[in-house]
């Protein structure tokens, strides 16, 4: 009996070996044929994002090296690299290839493009509310219709800022006082003549304030780190002592119908009184 148990039990702990084995080698064939798989084609799919980009937009493009993205078991799954214009290396944006729709493309040049071009006349504006004692850190639009593809920003946004969405963060460097009614005066006339007079869709606007003596910190946290990291965050940035107030708004013209106490649509310079400091 002895024996037998013990010839039972060599005989499952082989079985479960050979099941390790097999789900192991079921892995490294998996990966290795998607690996193998992509780094050949890897030519032939850049070529293809390539061409799609120059016959879409009448420019030449530069395609990174592509990756893939999606489930492989559901049949879901894209090609996806980065990607700028040959003119303008900085312009960086995403291009998706449907692996298995070899027509469909997805691309965000115009988005990244006009971001770009807004960021600009952004800074033109903020200028002559601000003077010099601000940095505009991130202008950015969503909106990448390629039936206007051939217009520039000025267009864009005058006619068609009820259907995208926008995000304004800037910083405003101030002495030790801080003006709160002013402060809010000047941020409300920047909110209002860029998102609110606009019918703007869904926006974001945030404006931190910072001392001027802590300037240097600030790009000291800026050079240390990237975005999406705690340390840039308004939160982290107060308690550090590195920002001393802040302000700002989330609108969305769809859950403001719905919700419309929870989320309200800045009405005056009141409504944007800077709230941390005393």
């Amino acid at each position: 009996m002895k024996e037998k148990i013990k010839r039972t039990g060599i005989i499952l702990k082989g079985f479960t070996m050979l099941i390790g084995i097999a789900m192991l080698l079921f892995i490294l064939t998996f990966m290795g044929g998607c690996s193998m798989f992509d780094a050949g084609k890897t030519d032939e799919i850049q070529k293809n994002m390539t061409d799609y980009l120059k016959n879409t937009y009448g420019k030449d493009f530069v395609v990174g090296k592509p990756k893939i993205s999606g489930n492989e078991f559901i049949g879901f799954s894209n090609y996806i690299a980065d990607a700028y214009p040959k003119d303008e290396p900085d312009l960086k944006f995403g291009v998706i290839w449907n692996k298995n729709k070899p027509d469909v493309f997805q691309d965000g040049y115009l988005g990244s493009k006009w971001s770009k071009q807004g960021t600009v006349e952004m800074e033109k504006k903020l200028k002559k509310v601000y003077g010099n004692d601000f940095l505009l850190k991130k202008y950015w639009i969503s909106y990448n219709d390629r039936r206007v593809k051939d217009l520039d920003y000025p267009e864009i946004i005058k006619k068609y800022a009820d259907k995208m969405e926008v995000k304004i963060y800037y910083f405003v460097f101030i002495d030790a006082k801080l003006d709160k009614k002013y402060e809010a005066e000047r941020a409300y006339k920047i909110l209002k003549e860029n998102l609110i007079d606009l019918k703007t869709m869904q926006y974001s606007f945030s404006v931190v304030y910072v001392l001027k003596e802590k300037r240097s910190a600030l790009d000291k946290v800026y050079s240390k780190t990237k975005e999406g990291d705690y340390e840039r965050g308004t939160k982290a940035l107060l308690e550090t002592g590195i920002a001393k107030d802040s302000t700002g708004t989330y609108y969305s013209k769809a859950l403001s119908e719905k919700y419309p106490e929870k989320y309200p649509e800045i009405k005056n310079a009141d409504d944007l009184m800077p709230v941390v400091s005393g």
